[in-house]
């Protein structure tokens, strides 16, 4: 595990798009934070082709990142734990 935010939240993403294209909700429960109102969504949050990440805020173990892109910006948050990084949320922008 990386202490830096936007790698361990960059790779965090990227896992997470392959269990999104593998439509494993295993897998997605495994990186996601409990409660997590991505788990639930009817479409979720997709990270886009030509994003990138930039941190905005810490809060604690929670790290607000935003994700620039042309096509669709969002922000994302993200838990820093014991096991990993894991994702609370995202939104577009």
């Amino acid at each position: 595990m990386t202490d830096d935010p936007i790698e361990g939240a960059a790779t965090l993403l990227a896992e997470r798009e392959a269990c999104l294209d593998a439509d494993d909700a295993a897998c997605l429960v495994g990186l996601h934070e409990p409660g997590s109102p991505q788990l639930t969504a009817a479409a979720p949050w997709r990270m886009p082709a030509d994003a990138r990440l930039e941190l905005v805020q810490r809060l604690g173990d929670a790290w607000l990142l935003r994700v620039v892109s042309n096509d669709e910006p969002a922000s994302v948050l993200v838990m820093s734990t014991e096991a990993g990084w894991t994702l609370r949320d995202a939104w577009v922008d």
